[in-house]
């Protein structure tokens, strides 16, 4: 690919991911919410900053758009599942893992229960992992180019794992640490 982005992924990829996205769908097709989901559902129609704050206001306009129905309220956490699994492939990419490898590792990702379980279902960890994986691939980015957009986007990122579950503070704070104490930023200051 001599005139795309480096980061490209082939076809195969694409396809790969849009039959993972569609088989979670079709599981969970018929399968009513469980105790914690049902809890879920309710702290979204009575929003509160409690706790986890973006993903029962997502919850909350899920219900909005398509009343009684499980599989649309649990919609946002399989595509969030699935843009999870694209934005580790070009995590790697940018820590100049290969292509091969890139994918090995995000189909591992995809693939391990934890992650299959939290996108597949209603899980406050299901919103906070690609909001994270964000945040760390912006922060990759903005220490390579030094451009304050991408550090305003990772701050963003990062304040968006915060609202998805309040303990993503101490992420976003160890995160900032690292990104001051790192030796190869020095020139830049």
């Amino acid at each position: 690919n001599i005139h795309g982005s480096p980061y490209s992924v082939n076809p195969f990829g694409w396809i790969a991911l849009a039959v993972y996205t569609l088989l979670r769908l079709w599981l969970i097709a018929d399968v009513e919410l469980g105790k914690d989901e049902a809890a879920y559902w309710y702290w979204g129609q009575h929003l509160d900053a409690s706790y986890a704050l973006l993903p029962f206001a997502i919850l909350k306009v899920a219900h909005a758009i398509g009343p009684q129905q499980e599989w649309f309220l649990r919609l946002p956490s399989i595509l969030l599942g699935t843009v999870s699994t694209l934005l580790l492939f070009r995590l790697c990419r940018i820590q100049d893992l290969d292509e091969r490898r890139s994918l090995w590792a995000a189909a591992a990702f995809a693939l391990s229960h934890w992650i299959w379980h939290t996108s597949s279902y209603l899980h406050p960890d299901g919103f906070i992992v690609p909001c994270w994986l964000s945040a760390l691939y912006l922060a990759r980015r903005a220490v390579r180019t030094n451009a304050l957009s991408s550090y305003a986007l990772m701050g963003v990122a990062g304040g968006c794992a915060v609202l998805c579950k309040y303990s993503g503070a101490f992420l976003v704070g160890g995160l900032g640490l690292a990104i001051l104490l790192d030796d190869s930023r020095q020139n830049c200051w």
